[in-house]
């Protein structure tokens, strides 16, 4: 059995080895005819044909080298081959269209290969049609990479299977292990390479759209250019169908430009700031992505009338000038998780540019605009220097209207310094026709009437006119210009900083007497290398490359020097660079080229950097004390084993891919759901709250838990943070019992349990208040038990306190219901507070207690008013004024209840009647 193995494997080897060359014969025959479509998208149907035709071709060569399995190994020889793979490659390039196409060449070259259309022909022919139709379904329904492969290699299998069955019957399942294995590493291999092609083509268009837009950029001649050349060329870049430029101001914006499938059109249409959903985000200068559409999308009237039109999918990139963002680039697509974080990444590396070359651009606008402007001061000396004429452009200059002005000498707007020089240079001209200023512009500074001094530009002109000298002079107040200057050599500083800074290398290169020599030399890679700016400008490249590349340089150089954008690959000292070269013309002549290089060798060391962050942050998850759930779209898709703890599980399996609301009651349902809708639309967190959650046993669990937006794996999600609240929450409450019983018993009399002094001040002061606010009557009764020191005296202090408690809940029984309040004012006193009575009322109510109080029949023989205890009442009654405290009404009830004492007792005494 293993001499059959190695002899079969003996047969395999070479013709594997023919199709691993087939296929790479034709990446790189692709990559060579269709180099300038991979750089555009979306491809025209067209050439999409064409590439699936191509593909096709790959399909019926791969037909005709196909993998032989000899009888040694099968028991029967068989010819099997790899005609699939051309599909799916089609499928990856061009979607249906391209599959279609393919699939009728395959078919078409098969039927020419076998000469006649049996069965077996018809079967074959179908199989290629249906993988034909399902791997362009894939390819434009599933944006994911690896998982449209894993997708088509699944569904080619299934094909290949049931036309194997249908062409051999039961001995199909002999060839069947061996070629699907070999279908799925011929798959990884050719996907893992297009991987690889596709990111090194995103480097090369990244680095040929940061030369191209320099260049362009350079060309533009206003602000407006900058926008409409933004526009279209990050289009391209990002391949998205629809676009837009949206000015920003201070209360709202403004359309500047649109592009939709390729049609440009100018948009002067005014929006609120609300129109855009992401404002808020790109007015603090950051980038806003909406990835799908269908699961996040931005609510603004502008994004609603975009969605009605199909758009699926946005990216949103402000473009800021002095710190604030001053437009906005609107990029759609009608493709669902079309832009991604990768897009992102790329846009955060070309703001800086483009806000650099809009401040840029901007700057020079002014300077332009300063320079050209008519308010220049037009002045006429004659040979004395008074001056002869003053335009209006003068008088604004230099504050002399024309009547001051005529007249007077010249040097009221020379300043002090200057005049000495003036009038010497006069005397030398007069006398010699010489002068160092005549003719030519020259900068000076001008004297205001104010005595300021300001710059100016002065033109000087000299003529004689019947033997009399007269010199005329434009005068530009350069104010302006002068800041613009330096502001622009400022922003070209910080240019040339951000050039500097940048981990690649810039370098611009022109050709000098057949020799290409270097220009300027900007970036961090200089130093990795080894040199310095000193070393590259002026020499050649010699300096910068082996002897061993130097003739693939020159002939790219050359290639640039005659006009042509291209890019190539190139090694140093074990690293691998891209080169992008771009030719910048004057007049239709190269003039210099400028080369963009960049190192992209050091992916892997990101990616590692990444798995360890991210186990960095597993870790972390784990060491908390409280539960953490990561739910997308309700369903979890992260948890903590303190969550699962927490929630009654043993296993975070329990927990993953369940609904969140499973873990919440039936009643809260919809909160929760409000809740998450608010966080994934406004990216914000939710504060601590205490909630009720269901552990997988069903029983409640009290939580205080709290969540927030996060990005997982490139999408939205929620992340809760929560911990068991079930002790702290008794805790509080055994706490809040506590101190409630405590205030009661602050507030109650000791003896008698009816409220006491401080009880009752508290009650007066508040009732006070909120009889002055409405200008209510308010009464108080103040009474005393009649001979209680005798009545101690008599009976004993314990009797004493017996009749006190008594006598008290009497007076609480008969206030209470009347919402009054009774209080133990001290001793053998007591008081009353009756809200809203009037005199009347607190007579009757103070007559009240007398003849209860009396009724109790306690007997007290040394009573001088009767054989019983008995009580006297004074009251005391007020419209309440909120300038007063109200003291005073209660002296008036202790005055009232001394005068009842007087009278003989066992009787009630109003104040004032």
């Amino acid at each position: 059995m293993v001499r059959r193995l190695r002899e079969g494997c003996a047969e395999v080897i070479p013709d594997l080895f023919m199709n691993v060359a087939i296929l790479l014969a034709f990446l790189f025959i692709f990559r060579l005819l269709f180099h300038d479509r991979l750089s555009a998208w979306p491809w025209t149907l067209r050439g999409k044909m064409a590439a699936g035709a191509l593909h096709g071709g790959l399909g019926v060569l791969l037909m005709l080298f196909g993998v032989r399995i000899s009888g040694s190994v099968l028991g029967g020889s068989a010819l099997i081959d790899h005609r699939m793979i051309a599909l799916m490659m089609a499928a990856h390039v061009g979607g249906l269209p391209s599959t279609l196409t393919a699939g009728a060449v395959m078919i078409g070259g098969r039927l020419v290969l076998q000469g006649s259309c049996d069965t077996v022909f018809l079967t074959s022919a179908a199989g290629i049609a249906a993988a034909a139709l399902g791997t362009g379904w894939i390819a434009e329904h599933i944006v994911s990479y690896w998982k449209g492969w894993a997708a088509k290699l699944v569904l080619v299998s299934v094909v290949k299977i049931l036309v194997l069955n249908i062409i051999f019957g039961t001995q199909a399942w002999r060839i069947l292990p061996m070629y699907i294995g070999m279908l799925a590493a011929a798959v990884l291999f050719v996907a893992s390479f297009l991987r690889h092609m596709n990111s090194l083509e995103q480097e090369r268009r990244l680095n040929a759209f940061i030369s191209e837009l320099i260049g362009k950029f350079n060309a533009s001649d206003s602000t407006s250019d900058i926008y409409e050349i933004t526009l279209r060329e990050l289009s391209k870049l990002f391949a998205s169908e629809t676009g837009g430029v949206i000015l920003v101001g201070e209360h709202h914006c403004k359309g500047a430009y649109l592009i939709r499938n390729g049609i440009f059109a100018a948009n002067g249409l005014t929006y609120p700031l609300s129109g855009l959903g992401a404002m808020k985000r790109i007015r603090e200068g950051r980038i806003a992505l909406y990835s799908d559409w269908r699961q996040h999308r931005p609510r603004g009237e502008i994004d609603e009338a975009l969605y009605r039109q199909g758009v699926l999918s946005s990216l949103h990139i402000p473009l800021i000038y002095k710190g604030r963002t001053v437009a906005i680039i609107n990029l759609g697509s009608g493709h669902g998780g079309h832009f991604t974080d990768k897009e992102v990444r790329t846009a955060e590396k070309l703001i800086p540019v483009l806000s650099l070359m809009l401040a840029l651009k901007d700057a020079e606008g002014m300077f332009h605009s300063i320079t050209q402007s008519g308010h220049d001061g037009i002045v006429l000396a004659d040979s004395e220097s008074n001056i002869v004429l003053w335009s209006k452009g003068a008088e604004n200059l230099f504050g002399y209207s024309q009547e001051e002005a005529v007249g007077s000498p010249l040097h009221i707007i020379i300043p002090e310094p200057y005049r000495e020089a003036h009038r010497r240079g006069m005397e030398r001209h007069l006398r010699t026709g010489e002068g160092r200023v005549i003719g030519r512009a020259v900068e000076l500074e001008g004297l205001r009437r104010d005595g300021t001094v300001f710059p100016i530009e002065l033109s000087l002109n000299s003529w004689q006119t019947g033997g009399v000298a007269y010199y005329s002079s434009i005068i530009r107040d350069i104010t302006q210009r002068k800041r613009s200057e330096e502001e622009i050599l400022l922003l070209k500083q910080e240019l040339a900083d951000t050039l500097h800074h940048q981990e690649g290398l810039v370098l611009k290169f022109k050709k000098v007497e057949a020799r290409f020599v270097y220009t300027m030399a900007e970036g961090m890679l200089l130093s990795r290398l080894g040199l310095g700016r000193e070393d590259i400008v002026g020499s050649s490249p010699e300096t910068l490359v082996s002897t061993a590349q130097l003739s693939l340089f020159l002939q790219k150089y050359e290639q640039a020097w005659q006009g042509e954008r291209l890019q190539f690959e190139f090694k140093i000292g074990g690293g691998t660079f891209l080169a992008s070269l771009n030719p910048v013309a004057s007049r239709g002549e190269v003039v210099e080229v400028v080369a963009v290089i960049s190192d992209i060798s050091q992916r892997a060391a990101v990616e590692e950097e990444l798995q360890e962050s991210e186990e960095r942050y597993r870790r972390l998850i784990e060491m908390l004390p409280d539960g953490i759930l990561v739910y997308a779209e309700n369903r979890i898709v992260l948890v903590n084993h303190k969550a699962v703890e927490l929630l009654g599980g043993r296993q975070r399996e329990q927990l993953i891919g369940r609904n969140v609301l499973d873990l919440v009651p039936t009643y809260a349902h919809e909160a929760a759901r409000e809740q998450i809708r608010r966080i994934y639309e406004e990216r914000t967190a939710v504060p601590p709250r205490e909630k009720t959650y269901l552990r997988l046993d069903g029983r409640e669990l009290e939580v205080e838990a709290s969540s927030a937006w996060i990005a997982y794996k490139g999408k939205g999600a929620v992340m809760t943070v929560f911990r068991d609240n079930t002790e702290r929450k008794r805790v509080r409450e055994q706490l809040v019992e506590a101190n409630e019983r405590l205030r009661k018993l602050s507030a109650l009399d000791g003896l008698t349990g009816i409220a006491n002094r401080r009880s009752f001040d508290e009650a007066y002061e508040k009732e006070w208040r909120t009889a002055a606010e409405s200008s209510l009557p308010l009464s108080v009764l103040l009474l005393d038990i009649d001979s209680f020191k005798a009545y101690n005296d008599t009976y004993g202090h314990q009797s004493g306190d017996a009749c006190l408690k008594q006598v008290a809940h009497t007076l609480e029984s008969l206030a209470e219901p009347r919402g009054y309040l009774a209080a133990r004012y001290g001793g053998e006193e007591f008081v009353c507070l009756l809200p809203g009575a009037g005199p009347d009322e607190a007579r009757r109510f103070g007559a009240l207690i007398c003849e209860t109080v009396r009724d109790l029949g306690i007997p007290h023989v040394k009573s001088q008013a009767q054989p019983v205890v008995t009580v006297s009442v004074g009251t005391a009654s007020a419209i309440a004024n909120p300038l007063s405290a109200g003291r005073e009404l209660i002296e008036q009830g202790d005055r009232a209840l001394y005068e009842a004492k007087l009278n003989g007792r066992n009787q009630v005494v109003s104040a004032g009647g």
